[in-house]
């Protein structure tokens, strides 16, 4: 039987990390010191000592550390990795902690993170190797019981893209179902970084075109700012176009009595059949289809929430007034540091979780979905009405008939079968359920919002209930969330008020003190982009240099790399991005390179000539195309 570790280094660990981390020490307090006795090892977990003297650990008689050289075992495990690969390295569970020490004495810069969701486990680990390294590391952070949405909203706050994460799959024996989650969650963030940067490059030059000659409608239109928390004790309901809004539609009008009434874009066409126009209709997606949903419609009575990239015709929606979020593009984003923030909504690729999130952006606490499908419930694709299904029906021929196009869209994206809230089988698809993943983590990032369904027959989606907390059994005809909220008493007054009140707060400053903020906004934003094209100038007049020797070349490169900062450091530099050329393009540009024997520098700024050729051309466009 070995003897059992040294309790002063148990003693050392604790003092320090009450030093280092002295609230979560206080949450920790009674695990930590149990009546000042040693704490007991977690279960199903037994220590032994390793050949060269240091201790591992078994959980379930599995080894959690080399039974030889622990130390040894971590190194490879960190140095597998390069300096340059990343800015934060994240650890999933300790084990003992070897390779989290070993992590902090190699990256003292680097951010460390420590995720382990029982306290046990990291007690066990401060009580059989020395943490020190750890708490004098710059940039620690550990985490433990915390929950999901809490290390999600962490990692994204330090850069998730630039983590790299430490796995050993012997560390998350002890909870496999909390790090399995958490890593399905890693790479829905991961996916939905690459979906929103992909997005961002495939419309960059729509968009780019549509705030260049939306750029007036930044002075017209006020954002949505006065709205902010006004609707607090009202709730709200979110009118989508899935099918099941059918059963909703013939309420519609008793529902808008009695919740704040926010439509999606390509629902507006259904509800204006049955007579309702919704308090507010968003559409944010600046491609022409987008812009046909509202195309021809007139409601007065509803406001719309767009933004300065939407497609140009938006601007003569027959509505009650228009207001802007914040922009999703970086033109936009720029000009409103300059002038105002309009009231920045999430995105989650459709236009719904951007209709929920300002639903809680203006305080709503209680937000109903209708319509909310995510899915094809009974084989249907979209609500009678809307502008789907009429376009259907108007491109239908006798080749090509209404049904025909509706199974396309049923059978043409990976199709799936899901549950509905019911528990009935739902047709979806990958890209309908990284929506609904999207509606997950916000419900569980907004915990005091609860969202309820309409609409049982939608893709069943975590977080939204079913049913509302106080049902009306007094109505078996209707769902009982339904039921629920018809029973309660009209608001319809209250709710007026609150808008106007809004829409009055929103006109305090004038149309010529928005007209001349944006005036100087784009005259800085002329001087930034000048500043960025010298810059790029100089860079392609470096390039062409033609080096003799070493110390020619090194010389070239240092001024090219103060060149790089200054071009990183503009705040119009991720402006100029975004048109560009990518990776594919650039690897194709580069292959045309033919190396010079007699030259071996040539060919390297060849290659940057021609980046920062593409870079200089960049800026000329947007020079070319921006309003003065």
């Amino acid at each position: 039987m070995p003897d059992l570790p040294d309790s002063s280094i148990y003693e050392k660990n604790i003092d320090a990390f009450r030093t280092r981390f002295p609230e979560l020490f206080a949450l920790m307090e009674q695990n930590l010191l149990p009546g000042g006795k040693t704490p007991a090892l977690p279960q199903n977990t037994t220590l032994q000592q390793a050949k060269n003297g240091s201790w591992t650990a078994l959980f379930e008689g599995t080894l959690l550390h080399s039974s030889y050289n622990p130390e040894r075992e971590a190194e490879k495990l960190v140095s597998a990795v390069s300096d340059k690969e990343f800015s934060s390295g994240v650890f999933l569970g300790t084990g003992l902690g070897y390779a989290p020490v070993c992590f902090a004495e190699k990256f003292p810069k680097k951010t460390l993170i420590i995720i382990e969701p029982d306290v046990n486990h990291l007690i066990t680990a401060f009580y059989t190797v020395d943490w020190q390294p750890i708490f004098r590391h710059l940039s620690c952070i550990i985490l433990t019981g915390a929950t999901h949405p809490q290390i999600i909203a962490l990692l994204e706050k330090v850069g998730l893209e630039d983590c790299h994460f430490f796995e050993t799959p012997a560390h998350e024996l002890h909870d496999p179902h909390f790090f399995n989650s958490l890593k399905r969650l890693v790479e829905r963030n991961k996916q939905k970084h690459k979906i929103n940067s992909r997005t961002l490059k495939t419309f960059s030059r729509l968009w780019f075109s549509n705030m260049c000659r939306n750029i007036d409608q930044m002075a017209l239109r006020t954002g949505i700012t006065s709205f902010e928390g006004k609707a607090a004790g009202i709730p709200a309901c979110i009118i989508a176009a899935g099918p099941s809004l059918d059963t909703v539609l013939p309420f519609l009008a008793e529902l808008k009595k009695r919740c704040i009434l926010i439509c999606v874009d390509t629902a507006l066409r259904a509800c204006l059949r049955t007579g309702v126009q919704p308090h507010f209709v968003v559409l944010t997606d600046p491609q022409y289809w987008n812009a046909r949903h509202i195309a021809g419609l007139s409601a007065p009575e509803t406001i719309l929430i767009t933004e300065t990239a939407a497609y140009p015709t938006v601007f003569r929606f027959d509505c009650k007034s228009i207001h802007l979020c914040s922009s999703f593009f970086p033109l936009g984003q720029y000009i409103e540091k300059h002038t105002r923030i309009n009231g920045k909504l999430g995105t989650g690729g459709s236009v719904a979780s951007t209709t929920w999130d300002f639903a809680r952006f203006c305080g709503c606490r209680t937000i109903y979905v209708a319509g909310l499908d995510l899915g094809f419930p009974s084989g249907k694709t979209h609500t009678k009405g809307s502008t789907f299904e009429e376009k259907a029906h108007i491109d239908a021929n006798r080749l090509k008939n209404a049904e025909t196009s509706i199974s396309g869209a049923l059978f043409s994206a990976n199709s799936i079968t899901a549950k509905s809230y019911d528990g009935n089988p739902i047709k979806t698809d990958n890209r309908m359920t990284m929506y609904a993943w999207w509606f997950e983590s916000r419900c569980a990032e907004y915990t005091d919002v609860n969202t309820i369904t309409l609409t049982p027959e939608s893709l069943a989606i975590p977080g939204i209930k079913q049913t509302a907390p106080q049902q009306n059994p007094s109505t078996p005809a209707l769902t009982p969330a339904l039921a629920a909220v018809l029973s309660e008493p009209s608001r319809e007054k209250e709710i007026d008020a609150v808008i106007e009140s809004c829409e009055k707060e929103s006109l305090s400053t004038s149309y010529e003190e928005r007209r001349s903020t944006l005036y100087n906004a784009l005259k800085s934003l002329h001087n930034d982009l000048l500043n960025m094209k010298q810059c790029a100038e100089k860079a392609v007049f470096l390039c062409k240099t033609h080096c003799q020797n070493d110390a020619e070349y090194k010389r070239v490169t240092s001024s090219l790399s103060e060149c790089d900062k200054t071009l990183l450091k503009s705040e119009v530099s991720e402006l100029a991005s975004l048109l560009f050329p990518g990776k594919e393009e650039l690897d194709v540009l580069k292959a045309g390179i033919k190396p010079d024997s007699t030259n071996p520098y040539a060919a390297n700024l060849r290659t940057s000539e021609l980046v920062y050729a593409r870079i200089l051309d960049s800026i000329e466009q947007w020079e070319s195309r921006l309003p003065h």
